[in-house]
């Protein structure tokens, strides 16, 4: 781990060349194969099988969650090079942008958000995504009953709350969903719900099949 002082070394260091990198140049094929390679075996569903920090467990992460922060190079075993942030930053400063009508470059890098790992406040971050794997509200989840017209049509209303925003997946959702409405006897309706904005995002909705035992709801 290293100690960061706060003072990053400037671009002109590195000595770029500022005509040609944002022309496309300097681009390495393998950071490309890198990536097809790792989004392959996030669809197969292959997870991490590093060596984590000392206490952190790490076994259930998915390739295609992990981000990658830094490079490590052991070509001076037992010593290894990291490719510090500091060039990785001058490069995007460099060469973000985009050229205009008039062949102008326009340079784009103010808009960026970067991020990089320098000290323990940046592996704190790490930390807390890794403990996220233990966290119920991540890996469950939150649908709760929150209306029922008991007087009028027993139309059972429900919510999931989208963690993120992510959704269920439409073909489980549609087959809970209708053993439910099977079980209830009356129409189910789930709304999915942003829990930052209260947005609806989306919508499912089933009626019961005739023939199937249903709970009679008490008054």
């Amino acid at each position: 781990m290293s100690v960061f002082d706060g003072n990053r070394l400037s671009r002109e260091l590195f000595k770029l060349d500022a005509e040609r990198l944002p022309q496309g140049w300097y681009s390495d094929a393998y950071f490309l194969n890198a990536v097809r390679l790792l989004e392959d075996l996030n669809r197969m569903g292959y997870t991490f099988a590093g060596t984590a920090p000392k206490g952190i467990s790490a076994d259930h992460v998915r390739t295609g969650d992990l981000e990658v922060e830094m490079q490590v190079f052991t070509r001076r075993r037992p010593f290894s090079l990291i490719a510090g942030v500091d060039e990785a930053l001058a490069l995007l400063e460099t060469g973000t942008g985009y050229y205009d009508d008039q062949g102008r470059f326009v340079s784009t890098y103010d808009r960026l958000r970067v991020e990089a790992i320098h000290d323990e406040r940046g592996y704190r971050k790490i930390k807390q995504a890794l403990a996220k794997q233990y966290d119920v509200s991540w890996n469950s989840a939150d649908i709760q009953v929150v209306d029922v017209n008991l007087a009028g049509d027993r139309r059972l209303i429900l919510h999931h709350r989208a963690l993120n925003r992510i959704l269920l997946e439409e073909k489980d959702a549609r087959l809970v969903l209708q053993h439910l409405a099977d079980m209830w006897g009356y129409d189910v309706l789930m709304k999915e719900i942003d829990p930052a904005t209260d947005a609806v995002l989306k919508e499912h909705a089933a009626s019961p099949r005739p023939g199937i035992v249903r709970i009679e709801p008490t008054s």
